[in-house]
């Protein structure tokens, strides 16, 4: 009975040895396919990645790095993203007014960071597409349109105030003129009812209050 018992065991251990061996196998495999997968779906992603300026939208990356025109990081952005913000419908107003704050984000930076060079730049950049607005704003009351072409007149001796502190280097004065030029957009877009410069209308509060010392 005893030597029964000794072969079965005998018998059974290959059994159980390959059994073990086909279980660490099936693991090995499983834990390689979920690795690939992973790995498939991060190249994935990073393919579907895009790289771009917060306030240079025309700015495009395959890879992490600095915006050529204002120096900032440039910020992920997936293409699908991308996709449903070009699928959105924008007036030519509200495209305009957008790229108004694009500049005036890359000037805040500039003055900033002390770049005073790089002022004249997105100065006269601002001024000539507030220039467009009034062309746009038929919209507008006659009355507000009136103040809208005193406001873009304004802007122009704006921009070459900053011209003139930027190139002299005269850090405060820049400064000073890029104060005024925010006071004067907060002004500009209080001229508009809520909601029709778009995403990027965000002064209207405080354009109602630069707008009764206008």
């Amino acid at each position: 009975m005893t030597f029964k018992i000794i072969s079965l065991r005998h018998a059974l251990l290959p059994m159980l040895m390959a059994l073990l061996s086909t279980g660490a196998i099936f693991a090995h495999g499983d834990e390689e396919h979920g690795e690939s997968k992973a790995k498939a779906a991060k190249k994935d992603e990073s393919a579907d990645t895009d790289y771009t300026c917060s306030m240079h939208s025309s700015v495009h990356a395959k890879q992490p790095g600095k915006c050529p025109t204002c120096g900032m990081a440039l910020t992920a952005v997936h293409q699908e993203e991308h996709k449903a913000a070009a699928e959105a419908p924008t007036t030519d107003l509200q495209k305009t007014w957008a790229m108004v704050q694009e500049q005036h984000a890359a000037l805040d930076h500039a003055i900033e960071n002390k770049e005073l060079a790089k002022v004249h730049e997105f100065a006269f950049a601002i001024r000539d597409l507030l220039k467009k607005m009034p062309a746009l704003s038929s919209a507008l009351s006659a009355e507000d349109r009136k103040k809208l072409d005193g406001a873009v007149e304004r802007s122009a001796g704006i921009a070459a105030g900053l011209d003139e502190s930027g190139d002299a280097g005269q850090q405060k004065a820049t400064e000073e003129q890029e104060g005024r030029l925010d006071k004067l957009l907060h002004y500009i877009a209080s001229l508009y009812p809520k909601g029709t410069l778009g995403a990027e209308d965000d002064h209207k509060e405080h354009g109602d209050a630069n707008r009764k010392h206008e």
